[in-house]
């Protein structure tokens, strides 16, 4: 049996701040409107404010139920699979998507990749990855279960920072100074350390805050400077600025590469699904809309599926449907 570990930052995180906010909130205007009460008495400056701190606390409720609901601990079995206290048939299942977007219902937001499973009768239940830290288990489990399908391990490798790309390869790369988020890092990089070194005088909060600010400022646009080449039989994935990055996937063991954009303002996110259901993503702000559908009609040549999600073509799908 398989059973679902809710992540620690993407629900339990994402719960805790959503109470703590809205609860914080709440108990403060309680306070308050309490103060209030005790200097001037009981009027609409106090009945507001704690019909308002009602109102609070209720989102909170509200939020915390459909947490629980919308993502409940998942368990599936030889037989059954079991979403919180709802149990069906394995032999229910008239469709089962493993791989693809999935929608959010009533949250909203950008479609998340995630599972689709239709029972007999029409019922539908969907499973989102970002919720669940071993998803790729249960999907690897359903697809022994459902189809038949033996496991996969597939081959994943790091590639040695003194390895180049090989000769002849592919490479799918863009200008980091020619993009916003490549403009972003090091235009905001530099600002905060040329202020530790041309301003004068230096006080002690000079020489800490710019250049932690600007190291963490790095690292996260770091994160957005992939960029990818076609080796023989295997993808590789590199890294602009974080030039130990380095990671390698075989062609035989990719089952499907997706182009997304998770916001408007987001770059673009390149997602490796393995046949083993684990999902790899590198966001690359530093490719034009023609490199990434050079890479898309070069994966397509080398025999991997493309699911382009967000870059504008005359192939792109603007519908969207489950199943």
């Amino acid at each position: 049996m398989i059973t679902t570990r809710r992540h620690p930052t993407k629900f339990y995180l994402s719960l805790a701040s959503t109470i703590a906010l809205t609860g914080g909130f709440g108990g403060f205007m309680v306070y308050e409107s309490f103060v209030v009460w005790q200097g001037q008495g009981f009027g609409p400056q106090v009945f507001f404010p704690l019909m308002l701190t009602l109102a609070v606390l209720g989102v909170a409720a509200f939020v915390l139920h459909h947490f629980l609901r919308d993502f409940p601990t998942i368990a599936v079995g030889q037989a059954t699979i079991r979403f919180g206290d709802e149990v069906f048939r394995l032999s229910e299942i008239e469709e089962a998507k493993l791989v693809g977007k999935v929608p959010l219902g009533w949250w909203g937001g950008p479609r998340v990749e995630g599972v689709a499973l239709r029972f007999r009768g029409g019922t539908e239940r969907f499973i989102r990855d970002d919720m669940y830290s071993n998803t790729w288990e249960l999907k690897e489990f359903l697809a022994q279960v459902v189809s038949g399908e033996g496991s996969v391990h597939p081959v994943v490798e790091t590639i040695s920072t003194k390895t180049s790309p090989l000769r002849g390869a592919a490479e799918f790369k863009g200008n980091q100074l020619a993009s916003f988020w490549g403009l972003m890092l090091w235009g905001v990089t530099c600002f905060f350390f040329l202020l530790v070194l041309l301003l004068e005088p230096r006080p002690t909060a000079l020489w800490i805050f710019p250049p932690v600010f600007g190291a963490v400022w790095f690292l996260i646009c770091s994160h957005a400077m992939h960029f990818f080449s076609l080796e023989g039989k295997r993808f590789a994935v590199r890294n602009h600025t974080l030039f130990w990055r380095r990671r390698a996937f075989g062609l035989d063991y990719v089952v499907e590469v997706v182009f997304e954009r998770p916001s408007f303002r987001s770059p673009i996110w390149l997602r490796v699904i393995t046949k083993d259901y684990k999902n790899w993503v590198y966001p690359a702000a530093t490719l034009s809309d023609e490199t990434w559908l050079r890479l898309r009609q070069a994966l397509t040549e080398s025999g991997i599926p493309v699911r382009n999600e967000c870059v504008i073509s005359r192939e792109t799908q603007m519908g969207f449907s489950v199943f």
